[in-house]
C-alpha cells in the first residue's frame, strides 16, 4: 500500500493526497517544531474504498467521482440520502491486507506492550479541494470545514481501527456537510480527505494558542481538549504579548476532564470524562514552566508566520507538543477583531452605547460568560428560543436583528443565523457547528455559555462580546429603539 506518509516524507507535492492539515503540520514538523508524532492515510486510499461498496441504489455507483446534489428544502430527503451512504460505509469491511498495513503503522507509534496491549490513538480528518478547473487544486480549503468532520478516538486494536477509520470517513457524507458543500457550490468529487493518525497518551493538560492583535492567546484545560471543543468547561485563559511574556490569566472553571482509561476499565470509547476535584478547579491549569515553554513557541512563531494562527498542544510527562494548526477565517485582521458593519450580512442593529465605551467590559461583570467562538461585539435585543427543532418554532415571533440566545446551534437553523445580530449557545466548543457558521456570516458568538436561557429573557438588551466570550446587561434607555420586519423564510436566499 503506497498510500500512507509519515510527516518528514510530505512535500508541497503531496498536497493532494494528504491534505491542508498533514501539509502544515509536515511543514511546522521539518522546521523543528514540536508536533506529535503522526502518520497520514491518504486520500487516494478513501476513493479506493468508496469503489468498493456494494450499492443498494444507483444513484451512489459513481460516488467517489460523483457531483451529487440534494434537495436543500427537503430535511428528510437529505437525511436518508446521508444515512444511506453512512450506513453503507461503515458496514463495508475494509480488505484484510489494507487492516495488516495500517495496524504495522500504528505499531510504529505505539509499540506493542504486552503489559498494556491496548493503545489509544486519534484519526483527525485533513482536507484538501480539487479546483474545479481541470487538472487544477485549490490552493487550501476553508479551514472551517474540517471542523466540520468528527475526529475519531479509538484503540490499537485492528476491529477498534477499522470502525474508526471508516466512522471518519463517514463524516463526509454527514447531512449538515452535505448541506455545507452544496452551500459553498462544492462538488463531492472537489472535496478530498486523508486521515492523520496520532497517539493519545496520558495527557496532563491541553488547549489552544491563537494570534491576537497584539499577542497570543493560550485556553487551557486539565487532560485532553476535547472538554474546550465542545464547551463543557471554561477554560483558564492566558494573554501573552509578542514575546511571550505573560500580560493577564484568568481561572477558568472545569468540572471535568477527558483522559484516557486504563486498560482494566477499557470500553469501546478509550476518551471518558472524569471529574476534576474541587481543590484542582481552583489552581491554574498552567505552572511557570507550562508558560515559559508556550511564551517561546509563540515567539518562535511570531518570528516564523504572519498568518493569524490557531494551534492545539498537548502537555505530556515528555513536554509540550502540538497537534493541530489552522488560520483564522480570512476577514481576521491584526488591528481589529470586530467585524466593519459594512461587511456584516446583517446590519448592526446598534452602535455600542456612550454609556459603555466609558465603562469598559474589563471593569464591569458580565451576566453571562462562555467561550469567544466568533468574533466582534453588538448591542441587541435578545430572543430566547426553547426549541431543539425548527418545526418547533413560531417563526413569526422571531425578530431578525436581534440577538438569539439557544440551547446548541442545530445545522437547520441557517435562515435564522442569517438574520441575526449575534447568538449566545448554552451548549458548543470553538469548533461546534454553530461557532463555525457564526464566524462564516460574520456575526459574534458565544458558545459554552452556561444558565444564558435562564439569566437572559426575551426582550433584555444586551452587549456580546465574541471576542472576549462575555455577555453583558443594557439599559434600555441607553439605545435608541430598532422595528425589525417579521423573520420569514421565503424571502432568505440559499
Amino acid at each position: 500500500m503506497d498510500n500512507l506518509y509519515w510527516l518528514d516524507q510530505i512535500q508541497t507535492q503531496h498536497h493532494q493526497q494528504v491534505g491542508d492539515q498533514a501539509l502544515h503540520l509536515s511543514y511546522l514538523h521539518q522546521k523543528g517544531y514540536p508536533i506529535a508524532a503522526s502518520w497520514v492515510i491518504s486520500t487516494a486510499l478513501f476513493r479506493e474504498f468508496l469503489e468498493t461498496i456494494q450499492w443498494a441504489d444507483p444513484l451512489f455507483l459513481d460516488l467517489a467521482q460523483s457531483s451529487l446534489r440534494v434537495n436543500l428544502e427537503d430535511a428528510t430527503q437529505l437525511q436518508a440520502i446521508a444515512r444511506q451512504i453512512r450506513q453503507a460505509i461503515v458496514t463495508t469491511p475494509l480488505p484484510i491486507e489494507w487492516i495488516a498495513q495500517l495496524q504495522e503503522a500504528v505499531y510504529k507509534l505505539h509499540p506493542a506492550n504486552p503489559a498494556n496491549p491496548l493503545q489509544a490513538i486519534i484519526l483527525r480528518p485533513s482536507l484538501a479541494l480539487k479546483s474545479a478547473k481541470a487538472n487544477g487544486f485549490a490552493p487550501t480549503i476553508d479551514p472551517e470545514a474540517a471542523s466540520l468532520l468528527e475526529a475519531q478516538v479509538c484503540w490499537t486494536e485492528a476491529k477498534s481501527l477499522e470502525t474508526a477509520l471508516k466512522r471518519l470517513w463517514a463524516e463526509l457524507f454527514r447531512a449538515r456537510n452535505l448541506l455545507y458543500w452544496q452551500r459553498s457550490q462544492v462538488q463531492l468529487h472537489q472535496v478530498q480527505l486523508a486521515v492523520i493518525v496520532q497517539p493519545m497518551g496520558a495527557a496532563i493538560a491541553s488547549g489552544y494558542l491563537q494570534r491576537q492583535a497584539t499577542g497570543w492567546e493560550v485556553l487551557a484545560t486539565w487532560g485532553f481538549p476535547q472538554a474546550i471543543a465542545q464547551g463543557e468547561v471554561l477554560p483558564d485563559v492566558y494573554q501573552l504579548d509578542v514575546d511571550g511574556s505573560v500580560q493577564a490569566q484568568k481561572l477558568g472553571s472545569q468540572t471535568i476532564t477527558y483522559r484516557i482509561t486504563s486498560p482494566a476499565q477499557a470500553s469501546d470509547l478509550p476518551l471518558q470524562p472524569y471529574p476534576v476535584s474541587a481543590a484542582q478547579d481552583r489552581q491554574f491549569v498552567l505552572d511557570a514552566a507550562d508558560l515559559q515553554a508556550l511564551g517561546q513557541l509563540s515567539r518562535r512563531l511570531t518570528a516564523d508566520f504572519s498568518d493569524p494562527l490557531i494551534l492545539e498542544w498537548t502537555r505530556d510527562r515528555s513536554g509540550l507538543s502540538l497537534t493541530q494548526l489552522s488560520r483564522r477565517p480570512s476577514n481576521f485582521s491584526p488591528e481589529s477583531t470586530e467585524v466593519p458593519p459594512e461587511t456584516a450580512i446583517v446590519p448592526l442593529p446598534q452602535p455600542i452605547p456612550k454609556s459603555l465605551s466609558e465603562s469598559p467590559p474589563e471593569r464591569r461583570s458580565p451576566i453571562v460568560s462562555g467561550l469567544a467562538a466568533a468574533p466582534g461585539q453588538v448591542v441587541a435585543q435578545a430572543t430566547v428560543i426553547e426549541a431543539t427543532v425548527i418545526t418547533d418554532l413560531n417563526l413569526a415571533a422571531i425578530q431578525p436583528g436581534t440577538i438569539l440566545v439557544v440551547l446548541a446551534i442545530l445545522p437547520d437553523w441557517l435562515p435564522l443565523l442569517k438574520q441575526a445580530a449575534g447568538v449566545i449557545a448554552e451548549q458548543g466548543g470553538m469548533t461546534s457547528h454553530g461557532a463555525i457558521v457564526a464566524r462564516e456570516l460574520g456575526i459574534p458568538a458565544v458558545v459554552g455559555a452556561n444558565q444564558a436561557s435562564q439569566k437572559i429573557h426575551t426582550g433584555d438588551w444586551l452587549l456580546i462580546n465574541g471576542d472576549r466570550g462575555e455577555i453583558y446587561s443594557v439599559a434600555a434607555d441607553s439605545v435608541e429603539k430598532i422595528h425589525p420586519t417579521p423573520l420569514s423564510f421565503m424571502n432568505i436566499p440559499p
